[in-house]
């Protein structure tokens, strides 16, 4: 079970490698350290204004892509049972619940952060967390993986790790794998996409 956990981390992180970025609420023409201004604040929220550049942008998309595609391809050949229950679950959705447990927690823990006065990253709020889980969430990508996420109520978010008593199992036959493309591949040397 820790090897699919293991696994789920990674795509979680990659998924939300663009909320976790520090540059996502950095500004190219400010100084590490340096407040950001009403005008950046307002051009953050009007237009997604910050230092990264198209081709991180694209590579983000393309991460959070590849992510959704092994979660999908490990749906179509495993599921997690309950032998106490004698229940099995489906991957994805499961698989859902620990990204949205993870996103609770960031977010529970940057509140407390604030709360306690402790410096994170400049210009970088629990506000602008939840915008940028909001940005992801509607416009992310595939919805059986990132589904829609409740941010008023954080329960259940003390931690980021995962303890359960489910136990994956290989299905005889696999399902049919359809991967998803709403990504591009960027060749990051000269900008070009390439589909």
């Amino acid at each position: 079970m820790d090897s699919f956990i293991n696994i789920l981390s990674l795509c979680n992180f990659c998924i939300l490698s663009n909320v976790l970025d520090p540059r996502t609420y950095s500004f190219p023409d400010l100084m590490y350290r340096q407040d950001a201004t009403t005008t950046h604040i307002l051009q953050r929220q009007k237009h997604d204004y910050n230092v990264l550049s198209p081709a991180d942008r694209l590579y983000f998309s393309y991460v959070r892509g590849l992510a959704i595609n092994l979660i999908i391809w490990i749906n179509s050949c495993f599921a997690f049972k309950d032998d106490d229950k004698g229940v099995v679950y489906d991957i994805a959705m499961q698989a859902r619940m620990y990204l949205h447990r993870q996103v609770w927690a960031i977010l529970r823990y940057k509140m407390r952060a604030e709360e306690e006065n402790v410096e994170g990253v400049p210009n970088c709020t629990s506000n602008d967390i939840r915008r940028q889980v909001d940005l992801l969430f509607t416009h992310g990508g595939d919805e059986i993986i990132l589904g829609d996420i409740s941010l008023t109520t954080l329960s259940d978010a003390d931690t980021l790790g995962w303890n359960t008593t489910l136990k994956p199992v290989k299905f005889r036959i696999s399902l049919a794998f359809e991967g998803n493309f709403f990504f591009f591949s960027v060749d990051c040397h000269t900008d070009e996409t390439i589909i």
